[in-house]
């Protein structure tokens, strides 16, 4: 299987994000490597309408090869502590 970019994972997770909660964004911290392969692990966490993080930091290690899935994102989200009603 092959490793999934750090920019094909943020234009995913971006996706499912605007799909999954609607008027969140998330916001991407970790590695400064945004192409190729991951050699470190990076995060995101839901950020609100009004800017305010909406759940906990959500963190992936390089060895995550997977594409997230809706399931994924929501099962995340929900470990994380989300503060989001839906």
């Amino acid at each position: 299987m092959s490793r999934t970019s750090n920019n094909e994972l943020r234009r995913t997770i971006t996706k499912l994000v605007h799909n999954e909660f609607p008027g969140c964004e998330p916001e991407f911290m970790g590695s400064e490597h945004l192409a190729g392969p991951r050699s470190r692990e990076f995060g995101f966490r839901l950020m609100g309408p009004a800017g305010k993080p909406r759940t906990g930091v959500i963190w992936l290690d390089p060895s995550f090869y997977r594409r997230p899935s809706r399931e994924w994102l929501r099962r995340a989200v929900s470990e994380a502590g989300s503060r989001i009603q839906r």
